[in-house]
């Protein structure tokens, strides 16, 4: 993997739609709002004064449900589901058994991940808002730490960025503090309110820790074993990679979160950007040797959205053997020669990826995915 020295994810959730258009207090809040503590079995709960029941009931839950569960990393997946993972992906590559490049990339990535699942949140140390209040606090210039605040949006995303370089060392920014957990109501009704937030926080912590190896055990070897290093290659490895991982979840592991994941590719709420769009000559940020800007990060996530939703649309179309077949017809072209001077390894170029994709299905996909910057979404095709 000498070839590709660092990689980042962005995590961001969404804690809530929208805090909506509330009329703020004309008296700035200059301080975070007053929070009482309940402190106890390892579970800290900061809440309202007014909210001391809803806190004990909240501690009450938590003990029963998720005391003693910890975010599992894939070291703890057993070896026999780790094969049945990387043997999936290696079919659907068109291999016989997984390569030493897949291997080397879950291994490496493991170590990623462990990081990243240490960083998501836990119930283990909440903080219960009242809609009102944080969003006063959030419109004075108040931080909630790990959280960004989108003012045009009136809306809160959980934000941790993840970066791991040569050596595998990972680092994290910023660092999480108490998990904000925002509540609509004021009186009867609020742990209702509570409760299936808590419930989906448990829920996605295992397939949450192995999304990082998957992701990568497919992508390198769409890089590394196909030679597809070309600088216009992205939307075809981020999109196959990111449809393996949701197919390779729901196969292996869960079937409700492979559903969770793909509902994050959702291109619905990125239908105002699609004349921004151009899957076909989207670069990775690592080919210009610079973090991407804040407001460079959302069109990323449009474009990786629109990729996902692309390959998921070809096997739709034509059944899921579609991708092996294309990477089983990829395989028997002979890559491109490389004199010994040039010190680099053969680059299979996207054209090839074109060509083949046409003589596999019948589409023209180059000219499929240009329609997006020319505002016009692809029409679904009949055959």
């Amino acid at each position: 993997m000498k070839h590709h020295p660092s990689m980042q994810i962005i995590f961001a959730c969404g804690l809530f739609l929208s805090l909506g258009m509330l009329p703020c207090d004309a008296s700035p809040v200059s301080a975070t709002p007053e929070f009482q503590r309940l402190e106890r079995d390892g579970i800290i709960i900061e809440y309202p004064p007014e909210w001391r029941d809803l806190a004990e009931k909240t501690h009450e839950w938590i003990v029963q449900n998720a005391t003693g569960t910890e975010f599992t990393s894939p070291e703890d997946i057993s070896q026999e589901k780790q094969e049945e993972i990387l043997q999936f992906i290696a079919e659907q590559v068109a291999f016989e058994a997984p390569t030493e490049i897949m291997r080397k990339a879950w291994d490496k990535m493991r170590e990623a991940s462990e990081k990243f699942v240490s960083l998501f949140p836990t119930p283990k140390h909440i903080r219960l808002w009242q809609k009102e209040d944080i969003l006063r606090y959030l419109e004075d210039g108040g931080e909630v730490p790990g959280c960004r605040y989108d003012r045009e949006q009136r809306a809160l995303f959980m934000e941790v960025q993840v970066e791991s370089n040569k050596g595998g060392i990972t680092e994290a920014s910023p660092a999480l503090g108490p998990i904000p957990f925002i509540l609509t109501g004021h009186g009867e009704g609020l742990f209702e309110e509570l409760q299936p937030k808590l419930q989906e926080m448990l829920d996605t912590s295992l397939p949450l820790s192995l999304v990082l190896p998957i992701h990568e055990a497919a992508q390198f070897s769409i890089i590394v074993d196909y030679h597809i290093m070309g600088p216009d290659r992205r939307w075809f490895c981020e999109g196959v990679s990111s449809y393996l991982t949701t197919a390779a979840l729901g196969k292996c592991v869960s079937q409700e979160f492979a559903k969770f994941l793909i509902d994050k590719f959702n291109i619905d709420k990125y239908q105002d950007m699609t004349g921004q769009v151009n899957l076909v000559t989207w670069k990775p940020d690592r080919d210009s040797g610079e973090r991407p800007r804040p407001e460079d990060e959302k069109l990323n996530e449009a474009h990786a959205a629109y990729a996902t939703h692309e390959i998921m649309g070809l096997v739709n179309r034509h059944g899921e053997e579609i991708i092996p077949k294309i990477f089983k017809r990829l395989r028997e072209i002979p890559l491109p020669e490389v004199s010994p001077d040039e010190n680099r390894p053969p680059i299979r170029d996207m054209g090839t990826v074109y060509d083949v994709i046409e003589e596999v299905t019948g589409e023209n996909f180059r000219a499929r995915l240009l329609l997006y910057f020319e505002k016009e979404p692809p029409p679904p095709v009949v055959r």
